[in-house]
């Protein structure tokens, strides 16, 4: 069976590199997550993985650290936000982050992005990061949960 080849042409000016770091694993974490690649920074409140508040993973992940009121807890600032609650909306969610004993990573370190968007399936990789890499400099991780999606 032959598949289909799309052709795509890229102008190296447009090359993303990962803007967080390879990964955010605090000491003791025995869960990593592993996502895709930040949405497109257009879409950030804030300078963290899963940037976008209307993604819902640190709601999920509010709900179970804090449980049923966790819409009063969880820190949600707007773009337009000042530097500040920008900061403290990212210092809460690595203290989530350590309290519930995990650690977040992407799979892509480098990518272009077709029709500057966010999805999965238009992000052409030029580099993965070593989630082998994580792991060994991790040894408490046991667990890998998957957020990404594909066609």
């Amino acid at each position: 069976m032959i598949s289909k080849v799309r052709v795509v042409e890229f102008k190296l000016s447009k090359l993303e590199s990962h803007p967080f770091g390879k990964s955010f694993v605090p000491d003791g974490a025995t869960h990593l997550v592993i996502g895709t690649f930040p949405t497109t920074k257009s879409k950030w409140s804030y300078n963290f993985f899963y940037p976008n508040t209307t993604n819902k993973f640190w709601d999920t992940m509010a709900e179970i650290y804090w449980g049923g009121n966790w819409r009063t807890q969880l820190l949600k600032p707007r773009r337009q936000d000042n530097q500040s609650s920008k900061d403290d909306a990212l210092h809460q969610r690595k203290l989530i982050a350590q309290n519930l004993k995990f650690g977040i990573t992407d799979i892509i370190d480098m990518c272009f992005r077709e029709n500057n968007t966010s999805k999965d399936e238009e992000l052409f990789v030029c580099r993965y990061i070593s989630i082998l890499d994580i792991l060994k400099a991790n040894p408490s991780i046991k667990f890998l949960l998957l957020t990404g999606k594909s066609k």
